[in-house]
């Protein structure tokens, strides 16, 4: 059996960082949407919404520079 390509791994990877951090992005839009006035509801949806775009952001980064330093 032939061994994984470790470049698409870390493709794979990126990818998936990538959309969990879409996920919580659209998640928090959902709470914030669904929320009735400006309330605490509110307020978390949109705090779910700043860690997403951290989230998006940052974590395929690091793991890029994770990877670059041989680890």
């Amino acid at each position: 059996m032939a061994e994984r390509d470790p470049a698409k791994a870390r493709l794979w990877g990126l990818t998936l960082a990538r959309l969990a951090g879409l996920g919580l992005v659209l998640l928090g839009l959902w709470l914030a949407g669904r929320a009735a006035g400006a309330g605490a509801r509110t307020l978390s949806g949109l705090g779910v919404v700043l860690a997403g775009l951290v989230w998006f952001l940052f974590v395929p980064r690091l793991l890029l520079r994770r990877w670059r330093s041989g680890g």
